[in-house]
């Protein structure tokens, strides 16, 4: 146990211990976590306190400490053993501490044997289920822990919401808000940042406000706008540290570093000469050891930060190079020759790295700067420098690498001096010109819905895919068509919905949620449907669906079938309905088929439409939807994006459609050497009418 805490203020014990725990909550919540330390280490302080309560404080110092500074884990754990040791029923501490441990360091048997004691101690309970939940995860994986959730949800509240399980105290709704935001924390872990977002909010509006862990559950999604956004809107973003705090947070870390370095470096040594002291300590000597020490500091903090379980890498053929990426950090990109690259990957997850050093940029983000990378099965050493050059290319994008300058000029107490010329590749990819200056209509069409999905990244849940099956650019594609939405074209942003590398549920939700809006508007909405991705045809049927990401080719009955598609967008009246699709149906793709296996190309079935519908597809028949490298777009979306530039939006879909089918017609022809012929399929019901339509 710990029985010593620095800062220990003598205090009269007419100040009450559940006072200062009071205030020292209230400061954790505030994010003001090291006067929440002060408060809970005097209440440390008051003598001949019951064990569970001084178990209590310990918890929370722990806590504090740790949001405090992430450096400071190792003393926040140090805590926790206390906590624990007062108290061994304790199952928050003994949660919180693997969580704390598997965060910073991984999975090891000390974790492994607290998830197993903080599930073993909840019960299936309010403010129990969460903790139970998340164990499960981290002890069995993410199918495990969703049944659990599941058989919670199924077994003993929703269908069954009077079951004498419950403790009269809680409701269904209650337990069910838990059940919710377990969910949410499990699909941030997992970087599904819209699943995680969803349930988080529906948590929310179930009642749910027990946010203890909220900094760790959701740490991946920390620079995520639209979570910081939903955040800020609900009053939680004080989990999360503002740039301000970040550069205070390191000036803080250096400068106590430096400090206690140069101090100790100054001291006359106990059997040291005068003049060898005066010799040894000089202004000159002493900026050597700032700057050298600072750099300490730098790589100290770096080191802490680095999730070496969640690395990934990429490699490029042609240039014989991987991109290694780090969360929290840029890539780093490093030669490797085709003949190793192979032994490299099969040994990464058991690779060394060593003699790591980092650079502090201009905005305070840390950089990695020179790391040597072992491979224990070769004994080869790999060395990266941020001064080499080395290309790399990724989705056909174009790499530069700039010189930054680091400034460290803040530190209050131990100024060092400048460190410049230390080099760090920074990706610079060059926007398309439709990217930019996208005009702007002051005029809200407050009665236009839009849902916008783009379907890039196909191998995250296909495994059995390589990148080839991805779709180059359909992200892109998708956000910057949303940009045009919005400002080209007036649609106010809580009316869009941007789905990317969305997966089937999320798909047919937000199709449910647009068939609804039109019911509801009274016939006079305005929907735009846009999808970037694979399309796939049944082999059987004919019939055309369009691809999640998570539904391979051989399960083509699983994806989105456009006729249903259609027929939910024509449920109810609506004013105008455009389904705009940037894939094809044949098989194909962008790069290659969904199905890895595939090489013959299938005709889809021309589809038959009613209602007031209006379908522009970027291909025809047996055709490939190509891409234009590079403008980083899909040949059919830049095009249509490059007139709505033009025109400000203010353009027929007969002259739009006519300009884009012959720029691409063109261009495919000039650019990729293929032929690709977009197409216009009208409703009869709209066929005298659609060629003056406007998307505006």
């Amino acid at each position: 146990m710990v029985s010593l805490i620095i800062g220990f203020v003598s205090i009269s014990n007419a100040q009450d211990f559940s006072e200062l725990f009071k205030k020292g909550k209230e400061s954790y919540n505030l994010a003001k976590f090291n006067d929440a330390k002060n408060y809970f280490s005097k209440g440390l302080s008051i003598p001949r306190l019951n064990d569970k309560k001084s178990s209590k404080l310990y918890y929370w110092y722990a806590k504090s400490m740790y949001n405090n500074s992430r450096i400071d884990y190792i003393l926040s754990i140090k805590f926790l053993d206390s906590a624990i040791m007062l108290d061994p029923d304790y199952k928050e501490a003994y949660f919180l501490r693997a969580r704390i441990r598997q965060f910073e360091s991984g999975i090891d048997k000390y974790v492994i044997k607290d998830f197993k004691m903080a599930s073993g101690l909840s019960s299936i309970f309010l403010k129990d289920i969460y903790i139970k939940c998340i164990s499960i995860y981290y002890l069995y994986g993410k199918e495990r822990a969703f049944k659990k959730i599941e058989g919670i949800i199924n077994e003993k509240f929703y269908t069954n919401p009077k079951s004498t399980i419950i403790p009269k105290t809680q409701s269904g709704l209650d337990l069910l808000s838990e059940c919710n935001y377990a969910y949410a924390s499990i699909y941030a872990l997992l970087n599904n940042n819209e699943l995680a977002l969803s349930n988080l909010n529906q948590s929310i509006i179930q009642g749910f406000n027990d946010f203890e862990f909220l900094n760790i559950d959701f740490y991946n999604l920390r620079n995520d706008d639209k979570f910081l956004s939903f955040l800020k809107g609900r009053n939680l973003d004080i989990w999360f540290q503002s740039n301000n705090n970040k550069i205070v947070f390191i000036n803080r870390m250096i400068t106590k570093f430096v400090e206690n370095k140069i101090n100790n470096w100054q001291k006359k040594g106990k059997y040291e000469k005068v003049s060898d002291y005066q010799n040894r300590v000089n202004d000159e000597a002493r900026l050597q050891k700032i700057e050298y020490y600072t750099q300490k500091a730098i790589d100290s903090i770096g080191i802490s930060l680095l999730r070496f379980d969640l690395i990934t890498n990429e490699y490029d053929a042609d240039n014989e190079s991987f991109k290694i990426s780090f969360p929290d950090y840029n890539p780093i990109f490093l030669k490797v020759p085709l003949n190793e690259a192979q032994s490299f990957d099969a040994n990464f997850n058991d690779f060394e790295f060593s003699n790591i050093k980092f650079t502090l940029l201009d905005n305070y983000d840390l950089e990695i700067m020179h790391l040597e990378i072992i491979n224990s099965t070769s004994k080869k050493t790999y060395i990266y420098d941020s001064q080499d050059i080395v290309s790399f290319s990724s989705n056909q994008f174009a790499f530069n690498f700039d010189d930054i300058k680091v400034n460290l000029n803040d530190l209050t107490q131990a100024p060092t001096k400048q460190i410049s010329n230390q080099t760090t590749k920074i990706i610079n990819v060059g926007k398309s010109d439709v990217d930019t200056e996208i005009p702007i209509n002051y005029i809200t069409n407050k009665n236009t819905f839009a849902l916008i999905i783009g379907n890039e990244d196909y191998t995250k849940y296909q495994t059995d895919l390589n990148s080839e099956s991805n779709v180059d650019f359909a992200k892109n594609d998708a956000e910057v068509f949303a940009k045009y939405i919005e400002k080209t074209l007036g649609v106010p942003k809580e009316n869009i919905t941007l789905l990317t590398d969305a997966i089937s549920s999320q798909m047919q939700r937000e199709i449910e949620k647009l068939s609804k809006l039109t019911k509801y508007t009274e016939g006079k909405a305005t929907i735009i449907f846009y999808f970037a991705g694979h399309g796939f045809p049944d082999e059987i049927t004919k019939e055309s669906y369009i691809m999640p990401v998570d539904i391979s080719g051989s399960d083509v009955k699983y994806g989105i079938k456009l006729n249903d598609l259609y027929a939910k967008l024509t449920e109810f009246p609506s004013e105008k309905i455009f389904v705009i699709l940037d894939a094809c149906f044949s098989g194909a793709g962008r790069n290659h088929s969904l199905l890895a296996a595939r090489s013959v190309r299938i005709k889809p079935k021309v589809d038959v439409v009613s209602g007031n519908l209006l379908i522009f597809t970027s291909s025809s028949g047996v055709q490939s939807s190509l891409p234009y490298s590079n403008k980083q777009h899909g040949m059919f979306t830049y095009f249509l994006l490059k007139k709505l530039k033009e025109t400000k939006g203010d353009i027929t879909l007969e002259k739009l459609s006519d300009y884009v089918i012959k720029e691409v017609q063109i261009n495919a022809i000039k650019i990729n050497s293929k032929e690709q012929n977009p197409n216009i399929i009208v409703s009869p019901d709209v066929s005298n009418l659609w060629m003056d339509w406007k998307l505006k």
